[in-house]
């Protein structure tokens, strides 16, 4: 009798630990999704800010920058348009490390995020989010 209730609680036991293996594989995931979110919320609240600061540099130097490259550092463009004040950018990175895209038209600036994957195109947290100022 012994041996069958040593047998059996091995068997609760595993099912004890194959439920709490399966939760804990649920909160994994519901964290990856929930961090997933909010880079999404990050990257649209970043490209928003972009989208401000390129209004006001434009407003400022009369023309959109070249490129990205030109609002990092200690001077806007060169050319002696000086920084934009109230917003300080240290890179052009998204929310998930992939260098921002900049399009500067002739008829409108562009500024992109290609997402989680960094590839153009995609669904939930790989979807781009992009804003556009027509010229």
């Amino acid at each position: 009798m012994g041996s069958k209730t040593f047998v059996g609680s091995l068997i609760v036991g595993a099912l004890v630990f194959a439920v709490a293996a399966v939760q804990l594989f649920r909160i994994q995931i519901n964290r990856k999704e929930k961090k997933d979110e909010l880079y999404v919320q990050i990257e649209i609240t970043q490209i928003q800010a972009f989208h401000e600061y390129l209004v006001r540099f434009k407003k400022l130097c009369r023309e959109f920058p070249v490129s990205l490259d030109v609002l990092v550092g200690e001077t806007a463009a060169g050319a002696g348009c000086p920084k934009v004040p109230g917003l300080r950018i240290e890179n052009v990175s998204d929310a998930w490390g992939n260098k921002l895209i900049y399009s500067n038209s002739e008829t409108e600036v562009k500024i992109m995020s290609l997402g989680r994957d960094g590839e153009p195109g995609g669904e939930g947290p790989d979807k781009d989010i992009s804003s556009e100022i027509k010229k």
